[in-house]
């Protein structure tokens, strides 16, 4: 189960001065974190409502972005400086964590070929995720995909590459959930062929509990229900964040109020007054913050009158409404 709610890798072309719009392609949930590492051989600006937690500069460009996500943030905006390296693409990689997650820590190098270590952090405050990525800018129209970039003691989580007019670029992340004091830094490889340059960067994510809402579920609506018979309803509440401190079963509509006996599962008597009506009853919960409610209709048929002729034959029933 990974420790986020959502994940993309976009890219995109680039050019001198470019507003780029990229579409995450989910919807995050309001209050929910969202992380965006953000590579390329471009000077970004930090895009409007979001703060920057790191930027590395070298040949190329690494920076890391947060937000907490408000109504309607599904995409992301970026002005890149791109003058003089419009031929390269830029990629963004974005996570969305539960509501209450923080970015607690962020370090970060220039990348160098062949086997190293990612940068070390320090200062963490609880159960952290910890999250490696490196960009790698590849020159002089070598193909992207003659270049790897793994992580040794991780979970592989995004790859791109691709090709600009001239020029491509490798981008790779991957996880190492469960640390609590210090993260040493994983150790990864970069193999291909020559000209390239780029940075790394690590960062480490609290990610808080993802928050369940309080339910509950009447029961299914009954129906043919016939006056005299028992009606039982029963309830499945399922708690959120906290205890259920109270519920309650209590009458909506239809006739008048029936008398309940017991919690959940609760019982009353069809009485004849409930006759060809449909009553509504509602069940409640709190756990002291928030409240839950759902409802279940209870369908009791009219009356049933036997008739009996003057020789004592049964004659079919008459439905009389009483």
């Amino acid at each position: 189960m990974p420790s986020w709610i959502n994940h993309a890798v976009l890219i995109k072309s680039t050019g001198s001065n470019v507003n780029a719009n990229y579409a995450f392609g989910f919807a995050p949930l309001v209050g929910s974190l969202l992380v965006v590492f953000a590579t390329g051989p471009v000077t970004w600006t930090t895009p409007s409502g979001w703060t920057l937690q790191k930027v590395q500069l070298d040949d190329a460009g690494a920076y890391l972005f947060s937000k907490v996500a408000g109504s309607g943030d599904s995409s992301l905006t970026a002005t890149h400086n791109g003058t003089g390296q419009a031929q390269f693409p830029t990629v963004i990689e974005v996570w969305e964590f539960p509501a209450g997650s923080t970015v607690q820590a962020v370090a970060s190098q220039k990348l160098g070929l062949g086997a190293d270590s990612m940068p070390a952090l320090s200062g963490l405050v609880g159960t952290n995720s910890i999250f490696w990525a490196g960009m790698t800018l590849i020159g002089g129209n070598v193909d992207p995909a003659s270049y790897t970039l793994t992580f040794s003691e991780s979970t592989p989580v995004g790859l791109a590459k691709a090709q600009g007019t001239s020029d491509g670029f490798i981008m790779a992340s991957a996880v190492t959930d469960g640390f609590t004091n210090s993260a040493t830094g994983g150790s990864y490889n970069l193999t291909g062929p020559a000209a390239f340059a780029g940075e790394k960067m690590s960062w480490a994510v609290k990610v808080a509990a993802p928050v369940t809402a309080l339910v509950t579920n009447a029961g299914p609506d009954q129906a043919g229900i016939e006056p005299g018979a028992i009606v039982t309803l029963s309830a499945t509440d399922t708690p959120g964040q906290n205890p259920i401190t109270s519920s309650s079963w209590a009458w909506v509509s239809g006739g008048t109020a029936p008398a309940l006996s017991g919690t959940n599962p609760v019982m009353f008597v069809a009485p004849a007054s409930l006759a060809g009506v449909t009553v509504v009853m509602v069940r409640s919960i709190s756990d002291g913050s928030a409240s839950a409610s759902d409802t279940v209709a209870v369908q009791v048929l009219p009356s049933r009158v036997r008739v009996v002729d003057a020789s004592g034959t049964i004659r079919p029933a008459l439905t009389k409404v009483i």
